[in-house]
């Protein structure tokens, strides 16, 4: 466009918002050419076809925009069914080595398939959920994936058979035909935290976003430890609710498991400030009515009361579908009755702006993810320079210094900035969208919006591992040369020995941030899809009709408002 003459900022931005616009419709209709009219959806909605009223609905809403070609829906349509096709509610359990996880799951579940023993298990979440038989599936990286006996888990699934993963398993996944999973429970067994450091750590936090409700163990015999406070917290940033249970408290006392459920709830209030739910819990003997207490009074409760407000809300998300459609008829019978010398307001330049906007926020996040996280790649000279100064320091004023302490604290120091601008890019981007769908409501009078997806499961930084690795003893001569020769020293040192690994840790770490990054942004951008399709599509004029057509789009509309009309507040059934 600049060849036709210089362009104001102003005028490049709306035609930038303009072209994001336009992509993202050129990406949908791919998306709808792909799939056909209508087969994907109506399959879909087959499939969940045995269930109440909002599927017969959402059905109905499905058939009328195929029939009138209103392919603007079709994508919130999609995103419901994926709201109902994944409705199973996840519980995460976590915990450090030993502390039980296994166990409890095996006494909730009534069933001994998952191993128990000291050594870590692989660095592999195992999803726990129900099947009419007892199996197992296994995903891996470079093979096709089988389908085992529960007696064969161990093979795969603990490190004495699996040792640092050789055979490269990706995913495992456990059916059991347990009551306690019938009802669209999913337990998910996480790796230990002990062997959190690399590829479980990256495969826990990958979760976390999915997990609904977090189960966190603490091993009574060890005490509340920092690990544990770390993935507490996690879990409520993450947008789960979290239980905390005290493990084996088969070992104590009465007395004492209440001093320490004081204790951890006084830790958690003063470090997290946090009032969560602490309990003492044991599998064993005598004491397992201590977990089923916790099973019957809080777990069960806590899971029935998510599926009647998960059930609310889709419940209303299918009625403000079905308005938007009705709202599509309705301009279409009013076009056709009045002919096309009919005047219509014109659109709301505001509103179709806000909605540009959003989508250009989107485009600018997208691309945003790629330089910041390669930033934090970029910081390994700076790092090893700043922790050579300070080690440096250290040996020269005492004989006794802990150089892996000190470079963890410069590495955690100086990857704060880089991380922080990365939550604080999606937080802008969600306030950015969030202002862009508050201005288009309220310039076409429509209600409010959702609340977007906030940011969460922010990979934690952990850098135990890379720091136990750095051994640097004091020189006694050079020493006496003073700090700037010592420092020289501290960096050749560094840079010989652990400049491969820091290298990997970085690399590791913006790659996950990377990730996380995009699926926030992928997070966002459908939300305001769903939220921008609803708006445009009440924004087009729609074309002349014929007889015939108008005759189908009064009788389609009848349907929905008569739909309306019996029953104003139906009764939602469970999918």
């Amino acid at each position: 466009m600049r060849a036709y003459g210089p362009l104001s900022s102003e005028a490049a931005q709306r035609l930038d918002g303009i072209r994001a616009e336009l992509d993202g419709l050129i990406a949908k209709l791919r998306s709808f050419l792909g799939k056909g009219a209508g087969g994907d959806l109506q399959q879909r909605l087959q499939q969940l076809g045995k269930t109440g009223d909002e599927i017969r609905l959402l059905s109905e809403v499905e058939r009328i925009i195929t029939a009138h070609g209103l392919i603007e829906f079709r994508g919130t349509v999609s995103m419901l069914l994926d709201r109902m096709e994944g409705a199973a509610f996840e519980v995460g359990v976590f915990g450090r080595v030993s502390s039980g996880k296994s166990s409890l799951l095996n006494y909730i579940l009534q069933t001994d398939v998952l191993p128990i023993g000291v050594t870590p298990v692989t660095a592999i979440s195992t999803r726990i959920s129900h099947g009419p038989i007892a199996e197992a599936g296994i995903e891996f990286a470079e093979a096709q994936p089988q389908i085992i006996s529960l007696v064969e888990l161990p093979e795969f699934a603990t490190e004495q058979k699996n040792p640092g993963n050789k055979k490269h398993v990706m995913r495992i996944f456990v059916k059991l035909p347990s009551e306690r999973l019938s009802e669209g429970v999913t337990f998910v067994d996480t790796p230990g935290l002990g062997s959190l450091a690399v590829a479980g750590a990256e495969e826990t936090i990958a979760y976390l976003p999915r997990c609904d409700l977090g189960i966190a163990l603490i091993d009574a015999s060890a005490g509340l430890t920092q690990d544990d406070l770390v993935v507490v917290q996690a879990l409520y940033q993450a947008g789960a609710n979290a239980m905390i249970l005290i493990s084996k408290a088969d070992l104590f006392s009465a007395v004492d498991r209440e001093r320490m459920i004081d204790y951890v709830k006084t830790n958690l209030r003063k470090q997290l400030r946090l009032d969560a739910p602490v309990h003492a819990v044991s599998v064993f003997g005598a004491d397992a009515p201590l977990c089923d207490g916790w099973f019957e009074s809080e777990l069960r409760p806590f899971l029935a009361q998510h599926h009647e407000l998960a059930i609310a809300s889709q419940k209303r998300k299918i009625g403000a579908l079905r308005e938007g459609v009705m709202g599509a008829l309705e301009r279409r019978v009013h076009t056709g009755s009045e002919g096309i010398s009919t005047e219509q307001a014109p659109p709301s330049s505001e509103t179709i702006e806000a909605l540009r906007n959003g989508d250009r926020i989107l485009e600018r996040a997208q691309s945003e993810a790629f330089f910041l996280t390669r930033k934090v790649m970029k910081m390994q000279p700076q790092i090893i320079d700043a922790a050579a100064e300070k080690i440096a320091a250290a040996l020269l004023d005492s004989d006794d210094t802990d150089a892996g302490s000190i470079f963890a604290e410069t590495l955690t120091a100086m990857l704060a900035e880089p991380v922080g601008g990365i939550l604080q890019s999606i937080e802008q981007t969600r306030d950015a969208l969030d202002e862009a769908m508050q201005l288009a409501a309220s310039t076409s009078n429509g209600t409010a919006p959702d609340e977007l997806p906030k940011p969460s499961g922010m990979p934690m930084l952990d850098v135990s591992e890379i720091s136990k690795q750095i051994v640097i003893e004091k020189p006694a001569v050079l020493s006496l040369l003073g700090k700037g020769v010592v420092a020289s020293h501290v960096r050749r040192k560094l840079e010989s020995e652990y400049d491969r690994a820091l290298l990997e840790f970085l690399s590791l770490y913006a790659n996950r941030l990377r990730r996380w990054m995009e699926q926030s942004i992928n997070a966002l951008r459908n939300a305001f899809t769903a939220f921008a399709d609803m708006y445009r599509v009440r924004l087009e004029a729609a074309p002349a009709s014929t007889s015939a057509d108008m005759s189908a789009v009064q009788s389609d509309l009848q349907i929905l408002r008569d739909w309306q009309a019996a029953d104003q507040d139906p009764v939602v059934t469970r999918t």
